[in-house]
């Protein structure tokens, strides 16, 4: 009787356990299949979410196990098949950290795929550096990337982005040595400004009026009858508008009076009678992000007219241009394009405008400025003849940097990078000053406090005693 109903006990114990097994391995796949469709629309944020929870349901392959009876329940072919299936899904969650900009959730993650030996999984090394990296670790960082580029030894995009990153690496370390001869002060706008959105592109309308870009509307208020029908947008997810803010009070933050009869927008610049604005508007296509610059008029009142797309002087069809700056004297249009005949993929361009604010000839690139990666954002001093913009493609401190190079238009020097604090480990882009030494007194665009996104900055040169 007692031995009956033991092995009834142990079948019952063993049914039990069998079905917890099925109920995991389904709830596995039923978050991974999730998190997998999370992907494809791009939501990274929630991918990661249910790659996490689809992991802690994968089960540990074990090393020693021997049941009750002395069965081996698994072979050699069931653990490695297991212990992959968690490689996999610890190297897509911190790809999924990465991919919405999260460095310091994706670090510990990528820091355990870069010891698989699978050659599948060797970028991990590459991007566990760039986590380094972007919390300041130069020196460990560099021992990284020595180490990726000892075992990838195709001669692609991956061996010059780490070769440069090295070099970046190696920059910083020689940069830091040397002494300081000014001293700048940088501090962060106040909540009021940067409110737990996307804050970026700063441009001064006047001494005390700053205006920028904000993620902080979402598709509801405005722009329900813009969402395509067919299409992974929901009205909640935030959209890009362009804002402003006294300088003097930072608080207040109102936004602008332009038609909305697009999507995201923001990136803007004005003429310096201040009656055209040049805005950047953009979409999605494909999964491609397109851009284009458009122009509207101040109306009496402040209202601004419709936008109106600039001609194929400045836009290319199937190409972006953004990040528009006009110089002081409405001669010039400076912006960013992706457009045939530059030399990397992002360039500065330069357009002639006309009287009415209008391109007259075709853009010409700016040449000797650009690199085989991205240049971007450019603000243009006329009385220093400075030119400031942000590139990922020099010598940096990691990410995009800020540049200034001096000349003028088709004769600029090399351009130097700015230095701390206006450049840190993260992004650093876009400039702005109404200072007669623009350095002295600018705002400027960062995320180096930031898990993913960009906010506003200023920056001022303190007098050493």
């Amino acid at each position: 009787m007692v031995i009956t109903s033991l092995k009834y006990y142990i079948v019952t114990i063993c049914i039990v356990m069998l079905n917890i097994i099925v109920v995991n391995a389904q709830l596995k796949d039923k978050y991974e299949l999730k998190a997998d469709h999370a992907t494809k629309k791009q939501d990274f944020y929630t991918a990661a979410v249910y790659y996490e929870k689809a992991l802690l349901l994968q089960k540990e392959p074990s090393k020693e196990h021997t049941p009750y009876n002395g069965e081996v329940l698994e072979d050699k072919a069931t653990k490695s098949l297991t212990s992959n299936n968690r490689k996999k899904l610890v190297f897509k969650i911190a790809e999924s950290h990465r991919l919405y900009y999260n460095w310091t959730a994706a670090e510990p993650w990528y820091a355990q795929a870069a010891e698989f030996p699978e050659e599948v999984f060797q970028t991990a090394k590459y991007w566990y550096a760039i986590c380094l990296r972007t919390k300041g670790n130069y020196a460990d960082a560099s021992k990284i990337f020595e180490s990726f580029l000892a075992i990838h030894t195709t001669k692609d995009e991956w061996t010059r982005w780490a070769t440069a990153e090295l070099a970046n690496c190696r920059f910083v370390i020689e940069k830091q040595k040397e002494p300081s001869t000014i001293q700048y002060q940088i501090s962060k706008l106040p909540d009021s400004v940067n409110n737990k959105s996307a804050n970026y592109a700063p441009v001064l309308f006047s001494k005390d009026t700053l205006v920028f870009t904000s993620s902080r509307n979402s598709w509801g208020t405005n722009r329900l009858n813009l969402i395509p029908k067919k299409g992974i947008i929901k009205a909640i997810d935030p959209v890009n508008d362009v804002f402003q803010v006294s300088v003097s009070t930072m608080n207040n933050v109102k936004q602008m009076n332009i038609p909305i009869d697009a999507l995201d927008q923001g990136a803007i610049s004005f003429s310096s009678d201040k009656i055209h604005m040049y805005i950047t508007r953009w979409k999605i296509e494909n999964g491609e992000k397109i851009s284009a610059i458009y122009m509207c008029t101040q109306q009496k009142g402040g209202n601004w007219t419709v936008p109106i797309i600039l001609n194929n002087y400045v836009n290319a069809d199937e190409y972006s241009s953004k990040q528009p700056f006009v110089s002081s004297d409405g001669r010039f249009l400076f912006f960013s394009s992706n457009r045939p005949g530059g030399v990397g993929g992002f360039d500065l361009w330069l357009c002639i405008l006309g009287s009415d604010g209008l391109p007259k000839k075709q853009a010409i690139n700016l040449g000797r400025i650009n690199t085989v990666s991205d240049e971007e954002a450019p603000f243009y001093h006329i009385a220093t003849t400075q030119l400031f913009f942000s590139s990922n493609g020099r010598p940096g401190f990691g990410g995009f940097d800020l540049y200034v190079t001096k000349g003028t238009i088709g004769s600029f020097a090399e351009p130097q990078n700015l230095g701390e604090p206006f450049n840190s480990p993260k992004d650093d882009v876009y400039f702005t000053s109404l200072s007669d030494e623009p350095s002295n007194n600018a705002f400027i665009s960062s995320d180096r406090s930031s898990a993913c996104c960009l906010e506003l900055f200023k920056v001022i040169k303190e007098n050493k005693n």
